[in-house]
């Protein structure tokens, strides 16, 4: 089992996905560009729970008729005597209207980087990502208006004035790999201590599950933002360069506040490994939020009120009896994006595929070849908090990892033998609670059938999922 954080406002939410996790080795230093006239250079000090973890630096100019930003944010934790570090980096391009050109983004979660270049073209989006010395291209559809953040800042400036002020727009979301609309509401003004008067907004980005709180200054730049998780309160608070320094010294969050992430339950669960179906009623800590969609592998919502849900995990087992290796015809053409290569999922590399053919060699169906793969990572790997979540060459060459790691090389290798599989990420019972976790599901006939390596058992993964 491994915690996965809370999400927090977009420019921070692919570190703190892995935010406790582990240690990586310590960013070299950014070079920033001076601000103009008309540009701005701003820095935000990043806490969780009122413990400092980190800093963000914002620079903003006009160069060659174009508008550059530079964010560059570094987060760091002490969990339980170890040094927790990542961070990324973002230069996005604009026109001097606001409209999005390109985005080059750095992102340094283990030993191994990893970037993308983004370019918009007439009607799509190109995005480039590189691991290592690949790359891997792929292109998204938009239609209308793509807003870059200094975009969204004049049209935030000039849209609201007032409580009750609604904007709505469009504009690329890295988190989601997607172009999303965005939307913000003034709910009240607030004049924060030493900071001068602001806007409280509430931002909802389609695709994610919850607002975030924004506090805009009149030029509609963030002063302050706040999202709510498990481990309490996330914020970034802006200050001057000395303090946001400071803040990446890191914090050291009580033991206390890790537990408080596991979701506990009333009796305990027997056998968990072997359920095959478990009935759950879910208290809401906070029914404002809502609830989630809970459309899983094997889920089914059975009651929901605001405070409350029924929700039913079915364990999944192949209805249809296939040969292995999978037969062309057997693999649907919308399952086969579940075959291929990206930065992080790596089938057709020499060393992985071999590794994989080597595990399945004499497996009569897709099931019996999944769960060869499994026992292959679960025999192979080590478990490491030391591994955040890296490329599954990396993890196979290593052999160590979270969960994360788990499940990345475990996809890796079962698309290498022709099975459609993805990267599942929830929760699991074990020690008497729910933990935040990640697993596989290959697709066999018209079922996703979840195998796990980190929680292993002798069959598809259990219902505790």
């Amino acid at each position: 089992m491994c915690l996965h954080p809370p999400t927090v406002r977009p420019r921070l939410r692919r570190l703190a996905a892995a935010l406790l996790l582990a240690a990586v080795p310590a960013l070299s230093a950014a070079v920033s560009p001076a601000a103009p006239a008309g540009g701005s250079d701003l820095w935000y000090a990043v806490t969780i729970a009122g413990e400092p973890v980190g800093s963000v630096h914002e620079v903003t100019a006009v160069e060659d008729g174009a508008v550059r930003s530079l964010s560059t944010l570094k987060l760091v934790l002490n969990r339980l005597g170890t040094r927790v570090e990542m961070g990324m980096i973002v230069i996005t391009r604009e026109s001097l209207a606001g409209d999005l050109l390109g985005v080059d983004t750095e992102l340094l979660l283990s030993a191994q980087a990893t970037s993308s270049h983004l370019t918009v073209e007439d009607g799509r989006v190109r995005l480039r990502d590189r691991a290592g010395d690949r790359d891997f291209e792929r292109t998204v559809p938009f239609t209308g208006e793509l807003l870059g953040p200094e975009g969204l800042r004049r049209r935030s400036a000039a849209g609201l004035r007032k409580p009750g002020d609604r904007i709505e727009l469009q504009t690329w979301v890295a988190d989601l790999g997607a172009v999303r609309r965005v939307t913000r509401t003034v709910i009240a003004e607030e004049t924060l201590p030493g900071l001068g008067a602001t806007w409280k907004i509430e931002e909802t980005t389609e695709g994610s599950p919850a607002p975030q709180i924004l506090w805009l200054d009149a030029e509609g730049r963030e002063v302050q933002t706040l999202d709510l998780g498990p481990f309490g309160e996330m914020r970034s608070l802006r200050t001057d360069e000395a303090t946001a320094r400071q803040a990446e010294g890191g914090g050291r969050l009580p033991a206390e506040m890790y537990a408080a992430s596991f979701l506990p339950v009333d009796r305990p669960i027997p056998d968990p490994r072997h359920v095959e179906r478990l009935v759950l009623r879910l208290r809401h800590r906070d029914p404002g939020l809502g609830w989630p969609a809970f459309e899983g592998t094997g889920q089914r919502v059975l009651e929901k009120t605001t405070e409350t849900l029924v929700l039913e995990i079915t364990r999944q087992h192949p209805r249809t009896r296939l040969p292995f290796p999978l037969p062309a015809t057997a693999i649907q053409d919308e399952d086969r994006a579940f075959l291929g290569a990206n930065a992080y999922v790596q089938p057709d590399d020499p060393g992985i595929r071999a590794a994989a053919e080597s595990a399945v060699a004499g497996a009569r169906d897709p099931l019996e070849a999944g769960l060869a793969l499994q026992r292959w990572v679960t025999a192979h790997m080590h478990y490491d908090l030391g591994i955040v979540f890296a490329p599954s060459t990396e993890v196979f060459t290593s052999r160590r990892g979270t969960c994360a790691g788990y499940a990345m090389l475990l996809t890796t290798m079962a698309r290498a033998v022709g099975l459609p599989a993805r990267y599942a990420m929830g929760y699991v019972y074990v020690d008497g609670h729910f933990g935040g976790h990640a697993w596989t599901e290959i697709k066999i006939g018209d079922t996703w059938i979840p195998l796990d390596a980190a929680v292993p058992t002798d069959g598809p993964a259990d219902a505790t999922h």
